[in-house]
């Protein structure tokens, strides 16, 4: 499995619906020579949609859940699909543990307000790249891009990476965990805060 992991070619970008098998004369069926090759192009659909989907889906949901709140419409039962019972994070601040529980859902919605308090009108995906572990689990590597509008500064866009540790159970993917950046000294950088 882990010969057919994306983190080992991490800027090839195929898109998997057109690998059908019945497309013979595909141009991306021409990348695929010999034995292995046809190995890969038999196996590659097989794990990588299911995966690719509900991935896609958490993080689709996760921007609407972002943008929702922004607009205080936070909404804490939201909450509980998108994170696992328990989760890890880690930052250049440190590396904590928690519970989805109503610790989690207070931190959020003070977290959210003081994104509105400090001008934050929009969170945008503008890249999700997948790095499976295996059939399970993968890391969502996030490209990120914050605007900021305040009546003091001009309006502010603000990009950054998050990853995410992702697992799917039952065809439903839920984020266990995450890495990030110094969001403090980004934000002091442009001048938000």
């Amino acid at each position: 499995m882990v010969l057919l992991s994306r983190s080992l070619v991490p800027n090839l970008k195929l898109p998997i619906n057109d690998l059908a098998e019945s497309d013979a004369k595909s141009p991306l069926r021409s990348l695929f020579h010999g034995a292995i090759g046809a190995m890969l192009w038999e196996y590659l659909p097989l794990w990588s949609e299911p995966m690719d989907e509900a991935v896609r889906e958490l993080f689709e949901r996760y921007q609407n859940f972002f943008k929702r709140s922004l607009a205080a419409d936070f909404d804490k039962e939201e909450v509980a699909k998108l994170y696992a019972s328990e989760f890890i994070a880690a930052s250049p601040a440190g590396v904590m543990a928690g519970k989805n529980d109503e610790t989690l859902v207070q931190a959020m919605a003070q977290g959210y307000e003081h994104y509105r308090e400090i001008g934050t009108q929009e969170m945008r995906i503008r890249g999700l790249r997948l790095s499976p572990i295996d059939d399970l689990h993968c890391v969502a590597h996030v490209s990120w891009t914050a605007t900021y509008v305040r009546g003091d500064l001009p309006e502010t866009a603000i990009d950054f990476d998050v990853h995410y540790l992702v697992q799917i159970l039952n065809g439903s993917a839920k984020v266990f965990g995450w890495v990030s950046g110094d969001e403090q000294a980004l934000l002091k950088q442009h001048g938000i805060i």
